[in-house]
């Protein structure tokens, strides 16, 4: 009996261990090392009552799109943006981080201006010093950032990229960190 019990627990283990060794190797694809830097406390935030913080954050997975108004691949970009905060609106937040090109551009009620006008609902930081800019290491408009559900940047990508790999990207994420509970 001593003996079933013992080739039991074997078979059990060996079946196990590679389950839980998966488990515990992260997924390089979504899960970052490098924690995404605060948000400075001074920025100036539009779309929200309050300013958000990455901790307040923790536990979606933040797209930040930094742009400038006057980039048309920026421009091309906001009903891929749309598609992304009506296909994932409970784990994905959207923020846009704009990093104005001219200085026009970062006055805050022409930046306002241009979110009435385009009817953008996410919340917009107005990053007119390029300090959001520089801390994701962002060099392009536009660039889109990812941050992962524990605050780790996990992807930084320059120019235009279709909804379907954003889609696709997301989704594997969202599907991955569900798996860990």
């Amino acid at each position: 009996m001593r003996k079933i019990a013992l080739l039991l627990l074997l078979v059990i283990g060996i079946v196990l261990i590679p389950t839980l060794a998966q488990d515990a190797t992260p997924d390089p694809r979504y899960v970052g090392t490098v924690p995404a830097p605060a948000f400075p406390d001074d920025i100036e935030w539009l779309n929200v009552d309050a300013p958000l913080t990455l901790d307040g954050l923790r536990g979606k997975i933040i797209v930040l799109d930094f742009w400038t108004y006057g980039c048309i691949n920026c421009i091309h970009m906001i009903p891929v943006i749309e598609q992304i905060e009506e296909t994932f609106p409970d784990e994905v937040v959207v923020i846009g981080v704009h990093s104005a090109k001219f200085l026009n551009e970062g006055e805050t009620e022409n930046l306002r201006q241009i979110v009435q006008r385009y009817n953008l609902h996410h919340p917009v930081i107005n990053d007119d010093e390029f300090v959001v800019w520089r801390s994701f290491g962002a060099n392009a408009w536009p660039t889109f950032g990812v941050v992962d559900p524990r605050g780790n940047i996990v992807a930084l990508q320059s120019g235009e990229v279709p909804f379907e790999a954003f889609e696709r990207y997301l989704s594997g994420m969202i599907e991955y960190y569900d798996s860990l509970g």
